[in-house]
């Protein structure tokens, strides 16, 4: 059985110093077995049970051949466990593909004159291992739990950088010292009872914080109680019953944690306080007096289920959260000082339809807090979809307004109605006309799309994402088709220039279709262009160190080997006027995406510190590092890999079935990420 974190400290200080284990491991060949997109799951777990029974058929075995062991038993039944659980077990999967990979240093920490560890240190982490590996947790949560505890003894052992997780913790939260303070002047038998309570959590992630192993876990629970602090100084609007009920949840579950009395629930119940404490701040932050009254109306009547039901509370709390701070999202309503006085009748329309959406959405929430799950209810959906596109239309005429002046948006020394350049007057006066177009409804969606297609000729007379850093590159043997593509972006920028210039007020929106459909592609290949030249040159050693990634040879082969015939050949399309498979480079887009978000963290460490970076630590919080949950990408992963399976077998429809499935996955990932980014 597993210790619990408390004593496995005890356990980790209390250890007798034997000295370091002397023995070797030698598999005739290596002690890593090699994890090739053939192998089936199953077969790779055989294949490390035999390699553990062979060390296991030592004598005398010392600590360090014995955690040997135990870790290949332990990543034999992650593997097992994961392929049993189907779509559900990917992230155990990776975790053992994870493993496996890194066997060889394993391995040199724990054996010969390398070891980190003594015999008994060794030795307790084998039995953790071995325990853990009979029996593993049914959630992942307790999973990743499970293995920071068990591999605590190597973690605190080797030289782990530990950088930390963001935590999804307000800024302004108060520290626990400032709340344990709090409580001391507000003195009553219940503020007492807080402040010890607050006391004891703080000298646990003191001690824990010693480790690296609990450093980063120290870390969350501290995020929790902040975050969940909130409920005590909701405002007053807050129904007092409600109120009492959400203090004496938060109480209840900070002495359980300071007890170590089914502290996970009492975690569990933190977050939940902590998000409902941050949906009551976004009702409080409505604008419009009327709504806000309804909507603290509406969210008192929630908060009378959070007895009863405080999962469904803290569900719906976070959709609120979510919807109400789109609702009061205006940053975008600042960029109307830049704006020309002949594209600000547009503007009036946009931002009256861009008030109208929010005050349209935050009714739509309010009617669809009684669901078991807002987020399923079409009226709502409905409704943050049309906010979104009056927020795109908007963008649309300040992109529009900044053409037309050749003033960058986000100028802040403007100073007054900015002039239209000469060339650009009857552009003016067409944006203009259409402006006060939108006001007749029987010329308003004509009127719009035109605007919309002009703005879309706006964007495509500028450098695409990507495009400077691709006229920079000189690639070699291929520099005479980058010259062509250098020329045909130029082309295709004049050309939206010389369109917008025409003098018929008609022609441009009418004739720019194919233009824009053009722009399109070749933002696309100029994406997938910038990915390959990431993934080419940075990215496997990047990647393959998060911990949700990990791809063999032949995994990376079916990401990386096609990409070079596959950009030849859109380029090729492209000076055709063809469409190209904008699916083809879906993964290696959303590769790319993801390294530029973990450039904004260290590069972790190789070796086995680097594996215990990915998986020693426990679960990350929700949205680190600007990305998703673990499971869509450790499906991606594992799809290439049965991809090169296929193709190594010859099976030509699974491989066309595993091209489609993986790419619109990470086409699915890509929304996702940018949904959660706006």
């Amino acid at each position: 059985m597993l210790r619990k974190p408390v004593e496995l400290m005890i356990c980790l200080i209390g250890v007798v110093i034997t000295g370091t284990s002397a023995q070797t491991l030698d598999l005739g060949g290596g002690s890593s077995p090699v994890v090739d997109s053939s192998t089936a799951s199953s077969e790779l777990a055989s294949f490390l049970d035999a390699q553990a029974d062979t060390i296991e058929s030592e004598e005398d075995l010392l600590g360090g051949l014995k955690a040997s062991a135990a870790v290949r038993r332990l990543a034999a039944s992650l593997l097992r466990d994961g392929q049993s659980r189907g779509t559900r077990g990917t992230p155990r999967l990776v975790i053992g593909r994870t493993v496996v990979s890194n066997l060889s240093a394993i391995d040199d920490t724990l054996n010969g004159p390398t070891a980190v560890l003594t015999d008994a240190q060794a030795s307790l982490l084998a039995t953790d291992c071995s325990a853990l590996a009979s029996q593993l947790p049914a959630t992942q949560h307790d999973l990743d739990r499970a293995l920071r505890d068990a591999l605590a003894p190597l973690t605190n052992a080797v030289e782990l950088e530990v950088s930390g997780w963001p935590m999804a913790n307000s800024p302004l939260a108060p520290t626990l010292g400032a709340l344990i303070e709090l409580q001391t002047v507000q003195t009553s038998e219940q503020t007492e009872a807080r402040a010890s309570s607050l006391v004891s959590i703080d000298g646990l992630l003191t001690r824990a914080r010693a480790w690296p192993s609990h450093r980063l876990a120290a870390d969350r629970i501290e995020a929790l109680v902040r975050s969940a602090a909130a409920v005590l100084q909701l405002e007053r609007w807050v129904d007092s019953t409600s109120h009492d009920a959400l203090t004496a949840a938060f109480d209840r579950s900070i002495d359980r944690v300071a007890r170590g009395i089914d502290a996970e629930s009492a975690l569990t119940s933190l977050e939940q306080l902590g998000t409902i404490a941050r949906a009551a701040k976004q009702v409080d932050s409505l604008k419009q007096l009327q709504l806000r009254r309804r909507a603290q109306s509406r969210f008192n009547t929630l908060l009378t289920e959070f007895e009863t039901d405080p999962r469904r509370v803290a569900q719906t709390s976070a959709t609120i959260e979510r919807v109400f701070t789109d609702a009061n999202e205006d940053q975008i309503l600042e960029r109307e000082r830049t704006l020309p006085t002949f594209a600000r009748v547009a503007w009036r329309d946009a931002e009256g339809g861009f008030e109208s959406s929010g005050e349209r959405l935050i009714n739509s929430m309010l009617e669809a807090m009684t669901a078991a799950n807002p987020m399923t209810e079409p009226a709502l959906l409905s409704a943050i979809r049309a906010h979104r596109q009056s927020h795109e239309f908007l963008q649309d005429i300040v992109d529009i307004g900044a053409y037309l002046t050749g003033i960058d948006e986000t100028d802040d020394s403007v100073r007054g109605r900015p002039s239209i350049l000469t060339d650009r007057r009857r552009l003016a006066a067409r944006v203009l006309a259409l402006g006060k177009q939108l006001a007749d409804p029987n010329e308003r969606e004509d009127a719009l799309s035109r605007l919309t297609t002009i703005a879309a000729l706006v964007r495509a007379t500028q450098p695409f994402a990507h495009e400077q850093s691709f006229r920079s590159v000189q690639n070699g043997p291929a520099n005479a088709m980058h010259r062509q593509v250098i020329d045909a972006l130029d082309s295709l920028h004049a050309d939206a220039q010389a369109t917008l210039m025409l003098q018929q007020p008609a022609s441009p929106e009418a004739d720019a279709s194919r233009l824009i459909d053009q722009a399109k592609r070749w933002a696309t290949l100029l994406t997938a262009t910038h990915a390959h030249h990431r993934l080419d040159s940075v990215g496997q050693e990047r990647l393959q160190a998060w911990a949700p990634w990990e791809l063999t040879e032949h995994g990376w082969s079916m990401l990386l080997d096609a990409l070079p015939e596959q950009l030849e050949s859109a380029t090729r399309a492209l000076f055709n006027d063809e469409p190209i498979d904008a699916e083809a480079f879906a993964i290696a887009h959303l590769a790319s995406v993801c390294l530029d978000r973990l450039e904004l963290y260290p590069q972790p460490a190789a070796g086995a510190a680097g594996l215990l970076a990915q998986i020693a630590l426990g679960t990350p919080p929700p949205g680190s590092f600007g990305l998703i949950d673990r499971e869509p990408i450790a499906s991606i992963c594992l799809d290439l890999e049965e991809l090169a399976s296929a193709i190594l077998r010859g099976e030509q429809e699974r491989e066309a079935s595993l091209r489609a499935r993986s790419a619109q996955s990470a086409m699915r990932v890509i929304e996702r990420m940018n949904a959660e980014a706006r």
